[in-house]
């Protein structure tokens, strides 16, 4: 039994949290990726699987005409952050509002999933890129709890796993804001959990933590970083290891994200956030080692919470935001 193609399978989590019958996981592949596997002794072909997946049920979107260049007032804010740091700016808004907010993050060193954050000291486990696939797990039903409960509720993810949500919510609440991210593509788990494990066989040590795009020598030249449980560290610029030079040419992206349907400006979230790539020298010069966020604001609701957000913000314009993002 299958829902969608192998192939087409985002591994966005939605059939698995809405499936009544407990009876969906996401198991890797032959190739490293989450896909859905069901277990037919316990399915009551209910049907509700094949009625929520995005794949079978192409998303009806909204097409976002507002482009900004975008960058937290923090120093420190934006130097923990990826580009400009408006992800970590909408989240502290929400959670210093009494909401919760949730991203992908660190698990172990080889693992990344969906995790919850309701306090300001948590946020920084939000920030900065994570180059895998993040396990959806259980964080769906988490947020349909929490908004149930009345908080309010930020989701930040892949378009694929934004759309998801909805579908496994089957509408869009009031007290749920979403950020979906200008994806390149997500790499296997199965391949970094193999990167990893050569990075430690080769040094001999475990690792502690990772970083994709640390700015130690600032946001256009990032660097991939390694922190061992001796305390040492590695760090070269992400696309001169093998795994960023792989990761760039698109090696070990699942298969789905060769043919996504989201690489538009018709976006799933209420906002939409990435880097500002393809800035000229003289644009924004004294911001551009600091790192610029691209912010698409998609609806209403979205334009809303914008206007609370301590952000430092100029128009673009979308043609060129395009250009720069390609994806």
């Amino acid at each position: 039994m299958t829902i969608c193609p192998e192939e087409r399978c985002t591994g966005c989590g939605a059939c698995q949290s809405a499936c009544p019958a407990d009876c969906i996981t996401l198991a890797l592949n032959s190739a490293g990726d989450r896909v859905a596997v069901i277990d037919e002794s316990r399915c009551t072909h209910c049907g509700k699987c094949n009625r929520i997946c995005p794949v079978l049920h192409p998303p009806v979107l909204r097409e976002s005409r507002t482009a900004l260049a975008a960058y937290a007032v923090e120093a420190q804010v934006r130097q923990s952050s990826a580009s400009g740091g408006a992800a970590a700016v909408l989240a502290r808004q929400v959670v210093e509002s009494g909401g919760c907010a949730y991203g992908a993050a660190f698990t172990a060193p080889t693992t990344v999933e969906l995790v919850r954050v309701n306090a300001p000291a948590q946020l920084p486990r939000l920030q900065g890129s994570k180059y895998v696939h993040a396990a959806t797990g259980s964080a769906y039903r988490k947020v349909q709890a929490d908004l149930k409960a009345g908080r309010q509720v930020l989701f930040t993810g892949t378009p694929c796993q934004v759309d998801g949500l909805y579908r496994f919510l089957g509408s869009r609440p009031e007290n749920l804001t979403t950020c979906d991210l200008v994806c390149h593509g997500v790499p296997s788990p199965g391949v970094w959990e193999d990167v990893a494990r050569a990075i430690e066989k080769k040094k001999n040590k475990r690792l502690e933590a990772v970083r994709f795009r640390n700015k130690v020598e600032g946001w256009k030249n990032s660097h991939f970083t390694t922190v061992y449980e001796d305390g040492t560290v590695d760090s070269a610029p992400l696309f001169a290891t093998g795994f960023g030079r792989a990761f760039g040419r698109a090696l070990f992206l699942r298969q789905s994200c060769h043919r996504c349907q989201y690489t538009n400006l018709n976006r799933p979230g209420d906002f939409t956030l990435g880097d500002l790539w393809g800035l000229k020298p003289d644009e924004f010069p004294e911001q551009q080692h600091a790192g610029i966020s691209l912010l698409l604001v998609n609806t209403p609701h979205g334009s809303y919470l914008f206007d609370q957000l301590k952000l430092e913000c100029q128009p673009f314009p979308v043609e060129r935001a395009i250009a720069g993002n390609p994806r």
